[in-house]
């Protein structure tokens, strides 16, 4: 308050006396003969009395600033309404959030809704005008924003499900359709969606490999097949003048007889057995007895040759010779010994046959002690009777007709893998040609295993 200001002879003064002890509110203006500022504002002024004597005490003046009321926080669409604080007593706005500060003329009313509520003085009262027309314009516009989105959100929604239906429909419907169409054609895989990792690429992943699987059970078969007919083709041109050859060794054993040539006609007769057992045993499974009298009968002849340089011993349980097996897998075993591991020997090598049971498998050892085999040959021996049968292979004729990769080759397509030949050699020390076959009797060995 300025120095030296006497209020007791202003106006406001008297009022706020005449009120005795009620609240004057002054109207907003500056007040610089009071506050020595310039700025809007109102004060409030109240007489204060003693409460044991009720004498005056004096006057409390309160200057406020008009925005203490800060009402704009509270008018969340100030394009549409206006607050005011009006003081009825002096008729005068303390408060309002207007741009232009002014309440709506009586004209205007037609145009707004005015909504009132008492504060807790009486003298002051809270006006909420609402421009009606305005806010039915905002809230259209609104509502047509809210259209809009929402028809944008329906067609979006619509082509992102149809989007993602294809992407999930199409790969199945393509890959129903190529699944249709792989029986009028050749098997072959498909290229499209293999980079998913979803359930779709996984289905197309699982038709790839049973696809190329069923190539590949294709492909076996037909070089099955094709082995099969060369294997025929061989024996066909065996059984070529067989009645000649059969004549003739007959011819020769009852020439040696008459002429008291025993060994003669010991090695016509071994050899005449052997052409007939080779060609004549109409079935591909035979007993394991009748192998080793086939191997008997060559080794007869190669005793005849070889005079005393060789010695043979066969050792098979009595149980094992009724045990079936494929004809001709055994002789060239015995047959290779003597071309390659006893070649170029001196006296008293042995060749010996060895068989025996373990886990419903049967095993025949057919070992030599002549010059056996480096590492490294032994090494690409092996490797070749686990290689699959070449196509290259099919139709030549070499000097050895049935060579070891040919026995494991027709062991391995009747019996399936895991049976087979398998070859263990050292320099100097002799070699082994071991045989593994499933035991099959006569009610089980019809035909080989799937």
């Amino acid at each position: 308050m300025v120095y030296g200001y006497t209020p007791a002879d202003e106006a406001w003064y008297q009022e706020v006396i005449d009120r005795r002890g009620k609240l004057y509110i002054s109207g907003i203006s500056s007040h610089p003969d009071i506050f020595q500022s310039q700025k809007q504002s109102f004060f409030l002024a109240k007489n204060l009395y003693d409460i044991y004597t009720s004498k005056s005490l004096g006057v409390l003046m309160i200057n406020c600033d008009p925005g203490i009321f800060d009402l704009d926080a509270l008018n969340t669409i100030p394009d549409v309404t206006s607050i005011s604080i009006i003081n009825h007593d002096r008729n005068e706005t303390l408060y309002c959030t207007a741009s232009d500060g002014r309440i709506p003329a009586p004209e205007e009313a037609g145009q707004l809704a005015a909504y009132a509520a008492e504060l807790t003085h009486p003298s002051l009262t809270l006006y909420t005008f609402v421009d009606h027309s305005r806010l039915y314009r905002e809230f259209s516009a609104t509502g047509i924003l809210l259209i809009l989105i929402a028809l944008f959100c329906v067609v979006s929604g619509i082509f992102l499900a149809l989007y993602f239906s294809k992407s999930v429909t199409g790969p199945i419907v393509h890959l129903s359709r190529k699944m249709s169409r792989q029986s009028e054609e050749n098997l072959s895989i498909s290229t499209r969606c293999l980079n998913r990792t979803d359930e779709i690429g996984v289905l197309y992943n699982e038709y790839n490999s049973m696809i190329e699987e069923l190539n590949t059970a294709i492909k076996t078969n037909y070089q099955s097949r094709l082995i099969s007919l060369d294997a025929q083709m061989k024996s066909l041109e065996a059984r070529i003048n067989s009645h000649f050859l059969f004549n003739t060794l007959e011819a020769i054993n009852s020439i040696a007889v008459m002429e008291g040539s025993r060994s003669v006609s010991t090695m016509a007769m071994s050899l005449g057995n052997m052409f007939r057992y080779a060609i004549k045993t109409p079935s591909e499974i035979v007993t394991l007895q009748d192998e080793i009298n086939h191997v008997l009968d060559y080794i007869s002849i190669q005793s005849i040759r070889f005079d005393g340089l060789f010695q043979f011993r066969l050792r098979v349980p009595e149980s094992m010779k009724r045990l079936k097996v494929l004809k001709l897998i055994l002789q060239p075993l015995v047959e290779n010994a003597f071309s390659h591991g006893l070649q170029n020997c001196q006296f008293g090598h042995r060749i010996s046959i060895r068989g025996f049971l373990y886990d419903a498998c049967f095993y025949i050892y057919v070992m030599d002690d002549g010059k056996g085999m480096s590492s490294e040959q032994l090494r690409a021996l092996n490797d070749s009777l686990r290689e699959e049968p070449a196509f290259t292979e099919l139709g030549h004729r070499s000097s050895q007709s049935i060579g070891l990769k040919n026995i494991n080759t027709r062991i391995e397509l009747y019996y399936g893998k895991g049976y087979g030949l398998y070859a263990e050699s050292k320099p100097n020390r002799g070699t082994l040609i071991r045989i593994k076959l499933p035991c099959l009797h006569e009610n089980n060995a019809a035909g080989p295993s799937s």
